[in-house]
């Protein structure tokens, strides 16, 4: 049960950090707000909300899980990954906050 517990926090820490912050910079609302809003934004938007957390969270499992997976990942990500990922999650951000607009 530990372990559901810390999936669940972990994803609804990738949720307020990838969505809420630019829903925050988008809009002046207060942070409680936003926060609420960007859940919502996501259960409407489920698809590309997971591919989101999955694509980030694979990355950082990747990038730690072995010495392997972490000079591998240094070197994709100095070589134009970091901005590659950067811009895939703009994208689906953008298409997540779509409802907004």
């Amino acid at each position: 049960d530990g372990l559901t517990a810390l999936i669940v926090i972990s994803i609804m820490w990738f949720i307020i950090v990838l969505v809420s912050l630019t829903y925050i910079c988008l809009y002046e609302d207060r942070i409680v707000r936003a926060i609420k809003n960007s859940f919502l934004l996501i259960v409407k938007k489920p698809f590309y909300s997971l591919v989101l957390i999955w694509i980030n969270i694979l990355v950082v499992y990747f990038s730690i899980s072995n010495i392997v997976g972490l000079f591998t990942a240094l070197y994709v990500f100095t070589f134009g990954g970091i901005s590659a990922l950067a811009g895939l999650n703009a994208w689906l951000t953008k298409h997540i906050l779509s409802i907004t607009k």
